[in-house]
């Protein structure tokens, strides 16, 4: 299984989005692929941006190396000209008469309904929670918007015991960060449902963990089994 590189760009509070379809399921990502031999990571950074969306990206810094499930994933912060249009692009791994990239834009998150933040969630992993986190972490009342409309819809998309994960795995990232104490209530909260209702022993580490370095009395009390 190759490793990955995945992209995420910023302008103006908006997140370049791909809309993707998958084998009968549609949902949102962020472009990024599979590391070619003899490439670095961000070389796939800058090379599945401008095949996908056909956009000249400079890399600002790497966001995070994340293991998972036998492969190494990278994600990049990168910059584009202005004046550069996103364009929906190809993947040459992939049929050219069914090509999975059926739209590429700029995108608020505050667009997206419950149902693709919740199923982009399950479907990407990873992926789009860092994209969620990201776009979270602009201000206080994007990651007030989005934690309550995760957490208004997110137990009915949960059909399988792994389906449960990505949340967990968002409200512990938020958990560890610096958001206000709105947003890390419906986060604890999420994360012990995961944990403890769901019975996922992962999340029920996450929760020693953060309990172990420390937080707020109040989220600690919430996180308590």
């Amino acid at each position: 299984m190759r490793n990955r590189s995945v992209v995420f760009v910023i302008r103006d509070k908006k997140i370049l989005m791909e809309k993707l379809c998958y084998e009968g399921r549609t949902f949102y990502s962020i472009p990024g692929g599979g590391i070619e031999d003899g490439e670095t990571p961000e070389q796939t950074a800058i090379r599945e941006l401008k095949e996908e969306c056909g956009l000249d990206g400079v890399i600002i810094r790497k966001l995070a190396e994340v293991y998972n499930h036998e492969r190494t994933e990278y994600s990049f912060w990168v910059s584009v000209p202005k004046e550069q249009e996103a364009i929906k692009g190809y993947d040459p791994e992939e049929p050219v008469d069914d090509q999975p990239i059926k739209e590429v834009r700029w995108m608020n998150l505050n667009e997206m309904s419950e149902k693709d933040l919740c199923l982009s969630c399950i479907n990407k992993g990873t992926r789009f929670t860092e994209c969620l986190l990201s776009f979270m972490n602009l201000d206080d009342s994007h990651a007030t918007y989005i934690i309550q409309k995760i957490d208004s819809n997110y137990v009915q998309y949960i059909k399988r015991f792994e389906d449960a994960d990505p949340f967990a795995s968002l409200a512990y990232e938020i958990l560890k960060g610096h958001f206000s104490y709105n947003v890390n209530e419906v986060a604890a909260y999420i994360l012990k449902y995961v944990a403890y209702d769901i019975n996922r022993f992962n999340a029920q580490h996450k929760i020693e963990r953060l309990i172990n370095k420390g937080v707020e009395p109040l989220i600690e009390t919430i996180l308590e089994r």
